[in-house]
């Protein structure tokens, strides 16, 4: 069962046309990202983690934790729609 955190990330990378495997029990999700996202993504101030640095399976995708506050998470997703857009 999904929590807000989970619900609200997934929902908002869906929308983003990001997709992944659903989070299950951990605070984190890995979808596949366009290329330049991460930069771009961290670059507006918003730390994720390149997938490649979990090994080649990573590569093209993104590690984004969630374990924050649900403001601070809406936030986050704002910069990374706005990051999404800009790389596309």
């Amino acid at each position: 069962q999904m929590g807000i955190g989970d619900g609200l990330l997934v929902d908002a990378l869906a929308e983003m046309g990001l997709d992944g495997p659903t989070p299950e029990g951990a605070f984190y999700a890995m979808p596949r990202v366009p290329e330049g996202w991460v930069d771009e993504v961290i670059d507006r101030g918003v730390v994720v983690v390149p997938g490649e640095a979990f090994g080649e399976g990573g590569a093209g995708h993104a590690r984004i934790s969630y374990a924050t506050d649900v403001e601070t998470l809406k936030e986050a997703l704002e910069v990374m729609s706005e990051a999404t857009a800009a790389v596309r």
